[in-house]
């Protein structure tokens, strides 16, 4: 599960498996005004319509090359998207809405 804090921040419900955290860093996951998440990742839109995400590549879902299941940010390029308002992701792909 993931959470939409008061503070414009991204809680996780759980984010541990196997003992190790799902995510490194989720510092870029600020101002935030949805988050959505999937199986393989999750991400945020924010305040001034730019998106950040992360997620895990273990399977090869995005076609980069398998990496080693850590969820991590720049995974999913959604670095040029601006003027988005809404967000949704699906088992393998990302979708922002202008």
């Amino acid at each position: 599960m993931i959470f939409l804090r008061t503070d414009y921040r991204v809680q996780l419900g759980n984010d541990y498996y196997d003992g190790e955290p799902y995510f490194d860093d989720l510092s870029e996951f600020t101002d935030l005004v949805d988050v959505d998440a999937s199986y393989y990742a999750i991400a945020g839109l924010k305040t001034d319509g730019t998106v950040v995400a992360a997620g895990s590549n273990k399977y090869d879902v995005w076609g980069l090359g398998e990496a080693d299941g850590k969820y991590e940010s720049g995974q999913i390029d959604v670095a040029d998207w601006q003027d988005i308002v809404s967000i949704d992701l699906g088992e393998d792909c990302t979708f922002g809405l202008k």
